[in-house]
């Protein structure tokens, strides 16, 4: 699965990054929501793991910006945030950052899968 993480915690990203790319994903980060929606190269992400609020903006508007890029219409948005969100942000998920790391990358697999129209990225299977 590719996954992009939209995070300004250094620390965070780094233990992320080395965590989901144990596991088999392409993994890629980010510090801004701007930086997010820049066109990719490689194409676009099956998944955002995204910081409730970067320097530029909340989650909450850079779903509704991603959602308006249709090039993003197949990437699912779990937000990932110390503390749980006042309103709905319009992510795929929600999870916060203190959780299990294994935990996370479950909820984004599950999400990517669900988002995706194409038979899913690979993911090791939700656990029972």
């Amino acid at each position: 699965m590719k996954v992009l993480i939209a995070d300004d915690d250094h620390f965070w990203v780094k233990i992320l990054s080395a965590y989901l790319s144990s596991q088999g994903h392409e993994v890629s980060a980010v510090p801004t929501y701007k930086d997010a929606l820049a066109p990719l190269s490689a194409g676009p992400p099956d998944c955002v793991i995204a910081d409730g609020a970067l320097a530029d903006m909340g989650a909450g508007d850079f779903c509704r910006l991603l959602r308006s890029d249709r090039r993003f219409d197949h990437t699912a948005v779990v937000e990932v945030s110390g503390a749980e969100p006042g309103e709905d942000h319009g992510t795929d998920a929600f999870i916060l950052k203190e959780g299990d790391i294994e935990k996370i990358e479950r909820v984004a697999c599950a999400a990517a899968r669900a988002r995706s129209l194409r038979g899913g990225p690979r993911c090791k299977p939700p656990e029972k």
